[in-house]
């Protein structure tokens, strides 16, 4: 039995597009995202040195327990700030960008807290977090995820097997319509 027929939708559009993208998909969920290589290190000084400058204040400084491994943090805009830098707790600089929020990937399991720090277009620091954003990673035990993948996989297999039935059905009651009909 084919399931790809001459004159209707080709295979490479109707089954290889959906698993290209399922694969895709899977690729870009488990690749770590950081705004920089996370093993460099911060061209600013540690905050513990830092001057007294003006606070900035997380949209959310407590997180409940983190089972993705990923996040946002969101921060109050400062005035005349071009750029943004987000520091972990080994002061590593883990975000830099325009914008006020963050969004952090790849994290694994153990406890975390984030600094904020704005800066100028000189690159002067006009503003940083004196209370870090704190979060506690625990992923989901593996046991637990490999039980609903396979769930998963039975109900996608069971839904082929679906749809493959019902295409060998339609195809003989057209079959036996056509006979019917000589």
């Amino acid at each position: 039995m084919s399931i790809c027929q001459p004159g209707k939708l080709s295979c490479s559009k109707w089954v290889f597009s959906p698993l290209w993208i399922l694969l895709f998909s899977l690729w870009f969920q488990a690749s770590p995202v950081y705004g920089q290589d996370p093993s460099a290190p911060s061209l600013e000084a540690p905050l513990a040195s830092a001057l007294a400058v003006p606070e900035i204040e997380f949209d959310q400084r407590q997180f409940p327990l983190v089972r993705e491994g990923y996040l946002s943090l969101k921060w109050q805009p400062v005035e005349s700030a071009t750029t943004y830098a987000v520091i972990d707790d080994e002061q590593r600089e883990v975000y830099r960008g325009v914008w006020n929020s963050a969004f952090l990937s790849g994290l694994g399991d153990g406890e975390y807290a984030f600094h904020v720090e704005a800066y100028d277009a000189a690159g002067g620091r006009l503003a940083q977090t004196s209370v870090p954003a704190q979060v506690k990673v625990e992923h989901w035990p593996l046991a637990q995820a490999m039980t609903l993948f396979a769930i998963g996989l039975i109900l996608f297999v069971l839904l082929l097997v679906v749809i493959a039935g019902g295409a060998t059905l339609g195809k003989r009651s057209q079959v036996a319509h056509d006979e019917r009909m000589r």
